[in-house]
Formats: structure tokens, sequence, C-alpha cells
């Protein structure tokens, strides 16, 4: 364990040990899975998911207790897998019960409630990952009619463009998010925290100052 938690926050460090554990981790869990060359998806999953990721490197500098960030690193690698070689979605939407009015103060969000710090980077972490790739697939347009549509209209995020035309968009846009979703196995906690602190804060209050 201690070799892995070293080799994830040096990767550069000529850890051998630790990529080895971590390896042999990877094709415990990966022999559940139909997989070709597990060698050469461990890289894959390395080189898209592990290196140059701030949201990994931000969660391995908050959180001290190793066990927490081994439990993490094999939820990791199972979406990953999941991912790419069982990747069946169920037809259901992550809006549902998540979304609301941004600017209702009367329920306490998902950050209100968090009370262990580790499950709370856990989530945050999350929560970033789901941000940067928002943030790859989504066009401006698209995250501006989003924020139009979490803030009821309040700001005005989007012009030109019909009623009938942008709730047809956000519809599309719901079904894309929820499939970023699904497919990444986000926990329902990440995407309410999410919703509710990121993409108001990281995105929307942006569009909104530079209005």
């Amino acid at each position: 364990m201690d070799n892995i938690v070293a080799f994830l926050k040096n990767p550069n460090g000529h850890n051998e040990d630790g990529y080895n554990q971590l390896y042999n981790l990877f094709c415990r869990i990966a022999e559940k899975f139909d997989i070709e060359d597990t060698l050469e998806e461990f890289h894959n999953f390395l080189l898209f998911k592990l290196f140059n990721n701030a949201s990994l490197t931000r969660f391995l500098m908050e959180v001290e207790e190793k066990q927490v960030i081994m439990s993490f690193v094999r939820k990791m690698i199972i979406n990953h897998l999941f991912t790419m070689f069982k990747n069946k979605k169920d037809d259901i939407s992550i809006f549902d019960n998540l979304t609301g009015d941004a600017n209702d103060d009367s329920d306490l969000t998902i950050g209100d409630t968090i009370k262990d710090s580790s499950l709370a980077a856990e989530i945050i972490f999350e929560a970033y990952e789901l941000l940067r790739l928002v943030r790859d697939q989504f066009s401006d347009k698209k995250l501006r009619i989003l924020c139009h549509y979490f803030y009821s209209g309040e700001y005005v995020f989007i012009e030109d463009m019909n009623q009938n035309a942008f709730y047809k968009s956000v519809e599309r846009i719901k079904k894309d998010l929820t499939d970023i979703c699904l497919s990444n196995r986000f926990s329902e906690e990440a995407v309410s925290y999410f919703i509710q602190e990121i993409y108001l804060s990281e995105i929307c209050e942006k569009f909104r100052i530079n209005m």
C-alpha cells in the first residue's frame, strides 16, 4: 500500500515497487473483464486517468489516510475497466431529484451535509473530474445554456434563442451530461456536488462576471 501511494504521489520517482504493486492490483481487478492485453490497458489507465490529472493531485494532497486513497484507486480502476469493456447504461437521467433553482437556499446542499473529511475529498475529486470532462466535451454555448437553465433566467447567459429551441437544447445537454456521468460511474453525491457547487462557481460565475 505504501509503495502504491508513493508512486501515485510521485510517478516520476522511479518507484518500481509501487508501479509493480499497482499493476498487480490492476490485474486482479482486470480478471473480471474480457481484456486482450492487460499491460497495454494498464498503461492506458496510467496515461488517461492518473498522469497529469490535476484533480487526482489535489485529492492526494488533501487526503492522508492511505486506506482511503487505495479504496478510491480501486474504484478508479473498476470505473475505467467498466467504461472500456462493460459500458452498459440504463436509460435514466442524473438530473432527477438533483436540480433546482440555483438561488433557492431553503434546502441544504450536498456540500452542507458532508461531514467525513475523507469522504468529502473523494466526492470533491469526482466532481472536479466531471468538471474536466464537461469542459472538454461541451461547447461554450452549451455551458451557457446550462447556466441559464440553472439560474432560471435570473441572469442572461444566452441571447437570441427562442424558448422552444432553448428547452430542446437543455434536454439534449441533460442527456449528454447523463451519458458522461453514467459512463464514468460518478456517484450521485459527486454529481449533486458538481451541479450545486462547482458548476455554478467554476463556470456560471465566471460567465456572469464577464457579462
